[in-house]
């Protein structure tokens, strides 16, 4: 192992203590991943590096056990180097995705929550983010099956223009 490979293996296992310690797991990088694959696509479009920081630690993680298992790997760059001190930083700071996607989730609940009319004033948190997914969903199979009756309607029709009635 070489010191760029030395120094890499180093901070990767760095930033895997702290996803251990996150997530109370043996897995460390591998359960951030499992959390970032069940984010919801709603959270994970809003932020800009999600895809790019998503591909690029699950090559990190592959980097790591190729240098880990096989002794004559030679594969990592200053750039893996580079980017795993940087995701290490901003692990740190909460400026990682996952930290960015909590920060939007408790702005969204927050921005859901309202004040109602009553002598008490209770504050009330409408929690039910999943609604918004399902509504886009019910509408895309209603969509998909009024599109498969219109198209039944004109095959149907067409077809009956070409076959003789005796068949």
């Amino acid at each position: 192992m070489n010191s760029l490979e030395l120094e890499f293996f180093e901070e990767y296992k760095k930033v895997d203590a702290i996803c251990k310690d996150m997530y109370s797991t043996e897995q460390g990088v591998g359960s951030y991943l499992e959390n970032m694959d069940e984010t919801p696509c709603s959270i994970r479009y809003k932020i800009k590096e999600w895809s790019d920081d998503y591909r690029k630690l699950k090559h990190m993680r592959w980097l790591r056990n190729k240098i880990a298992h096989e002794n004559s790997f030679v594969g990592c760059t200053s750039g893996d180097l580079d980017w795993i001190k940087n995701f290490h930083a901003r692990l740190i700071n909460r400026q990682d995705p996952l930290a960015v996607a909590y920060k939007l989730k408790k702005k969204t609940n927050e921005m859901n929550t309202s004040i109602t009319s009553n002598s008490n004033c209770r504050i009330t948190t409408h929690t039910n983010n999943h609604s918004i997914e399902f509504k886009t969903i019910i509408f895309w199979v209603v969509f998909a099956i009024i599109i498969a009756l219109i198209i039944i309607a004109i095959t149907g029709v067409a077809i009956s223009h070409f076959i003789p009635f005796y068949l």
